[in-house]
């Protein structure tokens, strides 16, 4: 490989790296995790009170025990979603040094890739009107005049 190809190979594994060091040091996940210790004991002792529970209680409570985890996890999804995009478009970029590495290797040219056009309505042909009639077109009609009757 070119030395320019292994540059943006370590380039891209460097920023991949410090992506998920950022995700091991955040302190959103040290609080998540000491929240599920906390649940984690919650439950336990819910599930002591469960014994001596209706049924109806006891769905009442997994339901708001549901709705609180919903709650507490949405913000950490979407944030280790966008880590984990952060992390496709550098290896895509990855895929296509190495791509380029191997054609420029083979001797091929490089292809690029079009941009995908913009569908864009085409405007419908106009419709042809007819000529408008001139004086000159037009016949002249026979005048016909009251005339009285004999």
């Amino acid at each position: 490989m070119t030395a320019k190809a292994k540059e943006r190979i370590q380039g891209a594994l460097k920023n991949i790296e410090k992506n998920f060091q950022q995700l091991l040091n955040n302190e959103d996940v040290k609080k998540v995790l000491t929240d599920m210790k906390k649940l984690k004991s919650k439950r336990t002792k819910q599930i002591d009170k469960m014994l001596n529970d209706s049924w109806d209680d006891i769905k009442q409570g997994y339901t708001n025990e549901a709705r609180g985890l919903e709650k507490l996890f949405a913000k950490e999804k979407k944030k280790v979603n966008k880590v984990f995009q952060e992390q496709l478009t550098e290896l895509k970029k990855i895929k296509k040094a190495v791509e380029d590495h191997i054609a420029s290797a083979r001797g091929q040219k490089v292809r690029k890739v079009a941009k995908a056009k913009g569908t864009r309505k085409t405007a419908a042909p106009r419709k042809k009107t007819a000529a408008k009639r001139t004086r000159s077109t037009v016949k002249a009609s026979p005048v016909v005049i009251n005339q009285p009757a004999n």
